[in-house]
């Protein structure tokens, strides 16, 4: 606790009469009233210190004791708050000291804090803010200008404290921080000289004893918590004294022990001859144990070595068969080409074919056409033959007809006759019009089948096409509700049966491997589903009972057609193989979450060397100069570019399936529905097409068919003609008269019509001959074509045979390449178990050694084995444990117990030295503790006696204060002014003043005592209730003026007007009203 602050002026001080007695002299002079009020203006004139921090700006209560809600705000130096009795004048000042963090019965106002909360109300609120401004600030950076101290109080008793910065924000709740926060600014609500609460005011005013002065006073100045922690060090101290004196007793104990330890130790070394052997003999057994472990080492690592070069070997194999699958690969990529271009090069004659298809239907048509001429003929022929029998048997009757016939129906025969003949010739123009409707119908008929079976073609296709995107939309919505579908629709199941599953020896699969792949450079994402393809799916495991485990599960899922790797967890260093960092190979275009993985796919897919590159001329380029460990390019527009066997450019195939490196499949998913529709109106319209084409053919081989039946109609009708024109002639001939003249002329004429039928029939079978031999050859050019596409078949048949055999060598070689992988794996495992024991029997070895160098930090080479040295180890311990037995104990208990002995007392004889040094150090440091405190109760006690009597003289009373520091009374003496003025020297007891007396002295006593104290507020209450107006007003005055000598925040209360008093920036005055009280 320290004195007075230092911004405050210096006041004068008298001397004391004694040690015992301290006491203003009486030959005192005084000044009269009206210099010391001019001194008192001189004073208030000189502007007045403030505090930047600690001060109270603003108290804020809620349902707290009589108040439902108020808010007060301060100023920072003379406070007053005034109201009549019952308006809650004091609960401001019991709002500050709870929310600073003192307890109810310290208010006089409440035995616990719920009797503070409001009638009616569950809870009460307060609030006070701090300024925390100034070089002195608590924390400015976290508070700011303003530190606020909110207290909550339940009916209950549970409440807490929520310490805020300015702007509101809840810093702490820990009361900790509001002790550390009172501290600092030195803020001591528990001290009654600095919150004199109404009670103690009045007591303090009215009832006070000396003894109670006293302790006021020393509690105000925190003497008496002073002497109070001093007189604990002193107990302490005390205590401290005794154990020092108790255990000095037991050192000549100890001082014994240790001598008798050490004579035994002493007798003990001539043990150590024996003990320097045995360790040179534990070094070198050791050190042999660590040789044949170096040995042990050595051979697993030749087996290592061993392993490697198989390994090698082996690896070299597989690349040799992959060199020889792409070499199959390529080689059927390089038939396909051959069969693509064949194919291309030999396409069917199709125009000649369909030309010489018409010109053969036409050949045929006049080939039936001259059959049924000659048909005509030999039935004319015989028609003419039978005529001619006829006629020479009507010559032969009518040689005796004598009687002619009627010459009117012959005319009429002879009309009828040329009626026919042209009925005759209308149906064989007719029969020549339908023939060539025949031709031109027949071919619109080929065209239109022709067009058909194209557009039945494009059909399929579309057919086909629809079906793949139906099937890849259904697989993209599923890849969206879980991507694993991406890797089959059965992945997600197959992976919660992996999961399932507890079977696993070396752990379970990894895979599918595209799930731990991320794709960078998303322009690469279709060439990588081709290239990566299957290893997409692949899973991989350590052993072949995993593999087959997996295997039962991808079988029951129906996905048995899933790769399946076994390898061990091998993570080796790629970057050997690596080319130039300059160049994307698909390694780099990828990131990897599973380390194994990326190992697998750089074993069967080489991505470490495999280069992607945007520009195919740049990437033929930079395949031309075959860079360092690059073996195969890739561009992002499908082109796989530089094979092994030279430069080439191939186009890789389209991938049909989902995209498994695209994680937003929805694009997808919009796009194949719109192919999906498109696809569909396309089929749709090549469906009408199809049927329109097919009705064309229909109805063009039914007029094809008509014309066929109608020229069928037409042949019969003019042959039914033929045979009624030769009736009516023949019965012409049996109506008119026969001579031999005419009979024979008919014959004559039938003959020559007879020689007429046979050169006619001869002319027509040459034509026919003819159109035969053309339709011979049509048939053959037709056969010769059709053989060209025999042999174009039988050629691509060729082919495919050729891709079948490479096919079956690819598949032969992969299956060597797969039983060569297999060897592999297992010898691989092989090598990670001499690794594993290389690595076990090289830590073995080190630890040895490290344990080694602790003890035996020599090597030491040795001959001998070391079950030969442990036999020399054991025969020199016996002999040390007889000589221990002689002793009673070991080497090392003796030297043990010697040492803790000698230890033991040197602690105790240091630490008890230490003790006293310490114990005479602090009784050193306690009296002068104790003469310092002494000397400040003194001269807290001479500035409370000077300061006494200078406010009494204010008022032109003499005063005098008595401290009886012995006796621990503090007793006021005090001479009237007329008393004072008369120059009597009998003082009045402080009881036997009136009340106002009374009430100036005690207010001049409490002045005096705050020049003792550093506080930034200091609170009174009801100061004034015994005074006067003329008293108050003086009291009001000298409060006033003190106030102007320290930079201390005043919070008074009083019942009284302020009539007297003016508001300004240092003066404030709070009026509070009566407050609503329930009843």
């Amino acid at each position: 606790m320290s004195g007075a602050n230092g911004s405050r002026k210096k006041t004068r001080l008298v001397s004391h009469s004694s040690e015992e007695e301290v006491s203003d002299s009486d030959d005192l002079e005084l000044k009269d009233e009206p210099e010391v009020e001019v001194t008192g203006s001189r004073q208030t004139q000189k502007p007045m210190e403030l505090h930047d921090s600690g001060t109270i700006a603003r108290v804020e209560v809620v349902n707290f004791m009589c108040h439902k809600y108020l808010k007060v705000d301060f100023g920072p130096k003379m406070n007053f708050v005034i109201g009549h009795n019952g308006s809650g004048k004091s609960a401001i000042l019991t709002a500050i000291t709870i929310a600073l963090g003192a307890k109810a019965n310290s208010t006089n106002r409440g035995k616990n804090l719920s009797s503070l909360i409001r009638e009616g109300a569950n809870a009460a609120e307060v609030t006070v803010r701090i300024t925390n401004k100034g070089p002195d600030a608590f924390r400015h950076e976290i508070y700011g200008d303003f530190i606020q101290v909110e207290r909550k109080i339940m009916k209950d008793g549970i409440g807490g404290y929520k310490i805020k910065n300015a702007s509101g924000k809840t810093i702490s709740t820990k009361r900790d921080e509001l002790t550390a926060i009172c501290d600092h600014m030195s803020i001591q609500v528990d001290n009654p000289l600095i919150v004199l609460s109404q009670d103690n005011a009045r007591q303090f005013l009215n009832s006070s004893s000396p003894q109670d002065k006293y302790k006021l006073f020393m509690r105000g100045t925190q003497l008496a918590q002073l002497f109070e922690d001093y007189n604990v060090v002193r107990e302490s101290m005390d205590t401290a004294k005794a154990t020092i004196e108790r255990k000095k007793q037991y050192l000549p104990d100890l001082y014994k022990k240790a001598k008798e330890t050490e004579r035994r130790y002493k007798e003990i070394l001539e043990t150590r001859e024996i003990e320097s052997k045995i360790d040179d003999l534990n070094n070198e057994l050791v050190w042999a144990q660590i040789i044949n472990k170096e040995k042990e080492v050595e051979n697993a690592r030749k087996d290592v070595t061993l392993a490697q070069k198989q390994i090698d070997a082996t690896k070299e194999k597989i690349a040799v068969s992959n060199n020889k699958i792409g070499r199959f690969i390529e080689e059927i990529q390089e038939v396909q080409v051959q069969i693509d271009n064949f194919r291309n090069n030999n396409k069917p004659n199709l125009e000649e074919k369909r030309k010489l298809a018409t010109e053969k239907i036409s050949q045929e048509t006049r080939v039936h056409e001259l059959q049924a001429d000659i048909r005509e003929i030999n039935e004319y022929f015989k028609q003419s033959k039978n005529r001619l029998k006829r006629c020479e048997q009507n010559l032969a009757a009518e040689m005796a007809k004598l009687e002619s016939n009627n010459q009117s129906k012959r005319d009429a025969i002879t009309e009828k006759i040329k009626e026919l003949d042209e009925s005759k010739h209308t149906k064989l123009k007719k029969k020549e019009a339908l023939q060539s409707e025949i031709i031109e119908l027949e071919r619109r008929q080929q065209d239109a089948q022709e067009q058909k079976n194209e557009v039945e073609q494009k059909l399929s296709a579309a057919s086909h096409q629809r079906d793949e995107l139906k099937k890849r939309i259904i697989n993209l919505r599923a890849q969206k509700e879980d991507k694993m579908r991406a890797y089959g629709q059965s992945m997600p199941e197959v992976l919660k049966d992996i999961e399932a599953e507890t079977r696993w020896k070396m752990g379970k699969p990894v895979g599918p491997f595209g799930a731990y792949i991320t794709l960078n450079y998303p322009e690469y994402a279709d060439v990588l589903e081709l290239v990566l393809n299957r290893q997409m799916i692949s899973f991989v495991v350590q052993c072949f009972e995993d593999k087959a485990l997996l295997s039962r599960i991808l079988q029951r899922r129906r996905m048995d057609q899933t790769p399946i790797v076994i390898a061990k967890r091998d993570l080796f260093d790629y970057s050997e193989g690596e080319p130039d960092e300059k160049y994307l190979t698909i390694l780099r275009a990828l990131t990897f979450k599973d380390e194994w993985v990326k190992r697998q796919l750089i074993i069967s897919s080489n991505i470490e060397q495999t280069l992607l590159m945007s520009d195919r001329a740049e990437a033929d380029k930079v395949m031309y100069n075959r860079p360092w460990n690059i073996k195969k390019c890739y561009t992002s527009k499908g082109h796989s570019v530089g094979a092994k066997q030279g430069m080439r450019t191939d186009a890789l195939p389209k991938m049909g399936g989902p995209s498994r490196f695209k994680t937003d499949v929805e694009p997808e998913i919009r796009k194949a529905e719109t192919q999906f529709k498109e696809i569909c109106e396309t089929g749709r319209r090549l469906k009408e097409e199809y049927q329109k084409y097919d009705d064309a053919e229909r109805i063009l081989r039914g007029k094809v068919n008509a014309c066929r039946n109608a020229i069928y109609q037409t042949d019969n009708e003019v042959r039914q003609v033929n045979n009624e024109i030769q009736r009516l002639k023949d019965s012409i001939k049996e109506d008119e008269p026969v001579n031999i003249a005419a009979f024979e002329q008919e014959k004559e004429e039938l003959e020559r019509e007879r020689k007429v039928y046979v050169k006619q029939f001869t002319e027509v079978n040459s034509d026919l001959q003819a159109v035969q031999d053309a339709l011979d050859r049509i048939n053959q050019r037709l056969g010769e074509l059709n053989g060209d596409e025999n042999q174009q078949r039988e050629k691509l048949r060729s082919f495919q045979e050729e891709i079948q055999k490479i096919e079956e060598m690819k598949l032969k070689e992969m299956q060597n390449k797969n039983a060569l992988q297999e060897r592999l794996d297992q010898r691989i495992t092989r090598l990670e178990s001499f690794r594993n024991v290389v690595l076990q029997l090289e830590k073995t070895c080190e630890e040895w050694k490290r344990q080694a160098q602790d003890e035996y930090p020599e090597r030491v080479e040795t001959k001998l084995t070391p079950q030969e040295l442990q036999r020399k180890i054991e025969h020199l311990e016996v002999l040390r444990e007889e000589k221990e037995k002689a002793v009673g104990g070991s080497l090392e208990e003796v030297e043990k117990e010697a040492k803790d002995a000698l230890m033991a007392w040197s602690e105790a004889k240091s630490t008890l030295s230490s003790m006293e040094v310490l114990l005479h150090n602090l009784k050193k440091t306690l009296d002068e503790r104790m003469v310092r405190w002494d000397n400040f109760r003194m001269y807290m006690s001479l500035s409370a006696m000077g300061h006494f009597t200078y406010y009494m003289h204010k008022r032109g009373d003499s005063g005098q204060l008595r401290f009886y520091h012995e006796k621990e009374r503090l007793e006021i003496r005090v001479a009237t002014g007329d008393q004072f003025r008369k120059g009597g020297s009998r003082k009045k007891d402080s009881k036997s003043l009136s009340g106002g007396e009374k009430s100036f002295s005690q207010i001049s006593l409490l002045l005096s005592l705050w020049h003792g104290i550093a506080s930034p507020i200091l609170c009174l209450d009801e100061f004034d209730v015994y005074m006067d107006a003329v008293n108050r007003k003086q009291s009001m005055k000298m409060m006033l003026d003190s106030a102007s000598e320290n930079s201390s925040q005043y919070i008074l209360i009083t019942p009284q007007e302020a009539s007297n008093m003016q508001p300004g920036p240092l003066v404030t005055i709070h009026r509070l009203a009566d407050p609503e009280r329930r009843q």
